[in-house]
């Protein structure tokens, strides 16, 4: 698991689930979710990998200028890009979950259908910016060949723990499946 090196400004405390309106420094709260098992970002080669997840949600989203692409080349928004880009020339596949399909049209530009399920007002919000959207339930999966791009709702939708799980297994199976 690689994490960027940032402060975030809005924590949700994954272990006891409590929110809290507060800088809370993100590779801290990474830990706290994969129990110390965390890298840097700077830290991640795509040479040594076959492949590459991002799960996204909450943290993400809020923390991200990505997301409303205000400061796309903001010094935290650059790393993560590059590091996406590296998979991306390397036509190494990636998996893409949730709102992480925000980060598509900037890594690819052009050509990739997105996917975040069949909330109406998200999917107007991708629709208004340009974006090409597909209606997906949370156990289906978007897969873009050419770019080697998977995309799963997962918890997006508002859907149990159960559901959404099977769209990441399909995610991670057909995942698996291109690294052949």
């Amino acid at each position: 698991c690689f994490t960027p090196d940032y402060n975030q400004y809005y924590v949700v405390d994954e272990v006891c689930g409590e929110n809290e309106s507060m800088e809370c420094y993100l590779p801290k709260n990474t830990s706290a979710v994969f129990k110390d098992n965390v890298k840097f970002l700077c830290e991640c080669n795509a040479d040594d990998f076959d492949a590459l997840i991002i799960p996204g949600g909450l943290s993400l989203e809020e923390k991200s200028a990505i997301f409303s692409f205000r400061d796309v080349d903001s010094g935290n928004n650059t790393n993560i890009l590059a590091k996406l880009g590296e998979f991306k020339k390397e036509n190494k596949p990636v998996g893409y979950m949730n709102l992480t399909a925000f980060l598509l049209p900037v890594v690819y530009r052009t050509g990739i259908v997105l996917t975040i399920g069949n909330d109406v007002h998200t999917i107007a919000g991708f629709r208004k910016t340009g974006r090409v959207h597909k209606l997906k339930n949370v156990e289906e999966i978007e897969v873009d060949e050419l770019s080697r791009v998977l995309i799963s709702p997962a918890y997006m939708l508002d859907s149990n723990i159960y559901e959404a799980k099977m769209g990441i297994d399909n995610l991670v199976k057909n995942l698996d499946d291109m690294t052949g």
